[in-house]
């Protein structure tokens, strides 16, 4: 076990003393397996365009990798329809960000010279560890796109953020090597199909070791704590749970601590590795039955963050798990937006008025979510269609006066910009 919790506390290994599992890592079944058949495709559709889309895939599979790991779960993610179908706008916001520095750069390049564009590729090219991961963390292209953000990331992780850097770099030579080997002994019909296979090992050990990073400096980055493992030290496991764990036998694992949880409503210790084991191990229908109780206890806790990520979960698996009471929406969509998870917390406020018709906790909720359209998504118009909903539907309330005054902001904003 690569990490225990000790008194409230994760104890995780540095990330320089995991290298040799780093490299171990790309010789898993699932990425011995996506690299394999990556490269046989090429050699039998030797063309650009599949090549282009074969590195996509690799890219999504890679993310996943990523986000996986900054979770806790330290091997690769399965080949499940999910995995590798859905959510491609991640690879596809990673290439948008990168397109648009360099267009930047080629624009630098004819104002300010080759040799100031030269040192922000350079630049770019350190920072590109940071990018990455911050895609990874918030899902927004708005929020990845902005460099503030990368620089933000780098101080916060400190001078271990140079190591990491250092380690990409051996990565790539590792990477130019095997490709020069097999330049040295194969010939030219097999090159492209043996590239792509080696570049798509390395690419998901590289994303893997960013994903580790961030599970290592978890708290700095103010991501939610990682997916808890099952400690068979804990009081709240039993013989036959660790033994189903142990055997990798999923479905029964979840049984037996529905069981424990059975016995016990209201311990959320074992309700949270519920949630988790079943989300680890793609147990959807679990993951949606039991998602609202476990809900209600987090925010009963006040533990809001976990409350937040767990209607992040229950949104990525397609069964949305909102808070029971009006009331609770708010915190929750305010931990969501500090996170810039932004999609999330407009999901969360979505059609919260047919919801709960009329409900005094509509104008705040709506008031935040059109200043999160307007601030932080360049959505002015969704923005005024709120703040005009509630000033007809809400007349009176004790917010009113700040949504007019929000209101006229906009407005002025969007005759400036006009």
């Amino acid at each position: 076990m690569d990490w225990i919790e000790r008194s409230g506390k994760i104890d995780i290994q540095p990330f320089w003393n995991k290298i040799p599992s780093f490299f171990l890592y790309g010789l898993r079944p699932t990425p011995v397996i996506i690299s394999t058949v990556s490269g046989l495709i090429l050699f039998l559709l030797p063309n650009f365009w599949i090549s282009f889309l074969l590195y996509a895939i690799t890219v999504k599979y890679s993310m996943e990798a990523l986000q996986h790991t900054m979770r806790g779960t330290l091997s690769p993610p399965p080949l499940s329809h999910d995995v590798l179908f859905n959510r491609y706008e991640l690879p596809l916001m990673l290439f948008a960000v990168l397109a648009l520095y360099m267009l930047a750069l080629s624009s630098i390049s004819n104002s300010l010279g080759l040799t100031t564009a030269l040192i922000l590729f350079l630049v770019g090219a350190f920072l590109l560890p940071a990018l990455i991961m911050c895609l990874g963390m918030s899902e927004s292209f708005m929020f990845s796109a902005n460099p503030l953000q990368w620089l933000i990331l780098v101080k916060r992780i400190g001078w271990a953020y140079l190591a990491l850097y250092g380690l990409q770099i051996s990565l790539t030579g590792a990477q130019a090597s095997m490709e020069y080997f097999a330049v040295s002994h194969l010939d030219s019909s097999g090159l492209a199909a043996v590239w792509m296979g080696i570049n798509t090992t390395f690419t998901i050990i590289s994303f893997h070791v960013m994903g580790y990073v961030i599970l290592q400096y978890h708290q700095a980055l103010d991501e939610p704590p990682p997916i808890q493992l099952l400690d068979t030290n804990n009081e709240t496991t039993s013989p036959l749970l660790e033994k189903f764990v142990q055997e990798g036998n999923s479905l029964a694992a979840c049984e037996e601590l529905i069981g424990l949880i059975k016995s016990d409503p209201d311990n959320i210790e074992l309700r949270k590795k519920l949630h988790n084991y079943a989300m680890l191990n793609q147990q959807k229908a679990i993951v949606a039955k039991y998602a609202p109780a476990y809900m209600q206890l987090l925010l009963e806790h006040g533990d809001t963050a976990s409350a937040s990520q767990l209607f992040s979960d229950s949104l990525a698996n397609d069964t949305l798990c909102y808070p029971r009471q009006p009331s609770l929406h708010l915190p929750v969509f305010i931990n969501l937006k500090q996170r810039a998870q932004f999609k999330d917390a407009a999901a969360l406020a979505k059609d919260f008025h047919k919801r709960f018709p009329d409900n005094e906790s509509t104008p705040a909720l709506y008031l935040e979510l059109a200043k999160m359209f307007c601030e932080e998504m360049q959505r002015d118009d969704l923005a005024k269609k709120l703040l005009q909903f509630l000033l007809r539907k809400f007349d009176g309330h004790e917010k009113i006066p700040e949504v007019r005054n929000y209101l006229s902001l906009v407005e002025n904003l969007s005759e400036q910009s006009s």
